[in-house]
């Protein structure tokens, strides 16, 4: 028997208001959804919580589990996609093809990148989806095209290896267009840019941090800025992404892949 989703109800963390117009002017086509939660808001009862959101094959994966931290945060990624999948077709004016929690199962390619399986009598293909955890935080990105989404905790060893991901130049780059920053907010800002773009392209292969360019970073309040990005492979393409530091200290970044006008 299907759940009331009132019983199904749990907090989400909204995402601040500079970063949400920021991510409406970019991607205005694309219809961008963020769903972003603590995973201590999610009840302690899990297995009534999973009643609420998983499909019967999604709770086996979910037993298959048996480290507390890494359950945790596989439910709260599906959490946030069903409730990123429900406001998006809220948004879209069409309640009669909005899914139970529980009806909804997610998926995932042999990349791992994860997709809304097609329900039976529903022929209209459902939105992308992009998934991300971070140290007690997930989050989703739900979009009209290709998307890939990254929350991050701001930890200090990002300094210590950040020549893995970022360039001497980049980082030049970083620290003469966001000078009220510190290096870590700079860096975690970069690291998770450089993970939405790589999610956003995962279905044809997973780039690597140095295939992956800072060419041109926009403040546009403290806390939030546009990073361009280019590929090495595509060095004409230009990828703008919102980034901002969340209330938290944690950084969002989100990116979608251009539709055609």
């Amino acid at each position: 028997m299907p759940h009331s989703q009132e019983k199904c109800s749990i907090s989400f963390t909204p995402l601040p208001d500079g970063l949400l117009n920021l991510a409406g002017t970019l991607y205005q086509k694309n219809k961008p959804t963020v769903v972003i939660l603590s995973l201590t808001d999610i009840p302690d009862k899990t297995k009534q919580t999973a009643a609420c959101w998983l499909h019967p094959e999604e709770h086996l994966q979910l037993d298959n589990f048996k480290y507390e931290k890494r359950h945790r945060e596989w439910l709260g990624g599906r959490i946030c996609a069903k409730q990123g999948l429900r406001i998006f077709l809220q948004q879209r004016g069409n309640p009669s093809r909005i899914p139970e929690y529980q009806q909804c199962r997610i998926s995932a390619e042999e990349s791992g990148r994860p997709y809304f399986s097609r329900l039976k009598g529903v022929e209209s293909p459902f939105p992308e989806l992009s998934i991300s955890h971070s140290k007690g935080c997930a989050a989703s990105l739900v979009s009209q095209s290709h998307c890939g989404i990254d929350i991050q905790y701001p930890s200090e060893s990002l300094q210590k290896v950040r020549e893995r991901f970022i360039t001497n130049e980049e980082e030049r780059l970083l620290h003469n267009s966001l000078p009220s920053q510190s290096l870590l907010s700079r860096l975690v800002l970069t690291w998770a840019g450089k993970e939405a773009v790589k999610k956003t392209f995962s279905s044809s292969r997973m780039l690597g941090f140095h295939e992956i360019i800072v060419t041109q970073i926009l403040q546009k309040t403290a806390n939030d800025a546009i990073f361009y990005f280019s590929r090495t492979d595509i060095p004409q393409q230009t990828l703008p992404v919102a980034a901002g530091l969340l209330d938290n200290g944690y950084s969002l970044a989100l990116c979608c892949h251009p539709l055609s006008p």
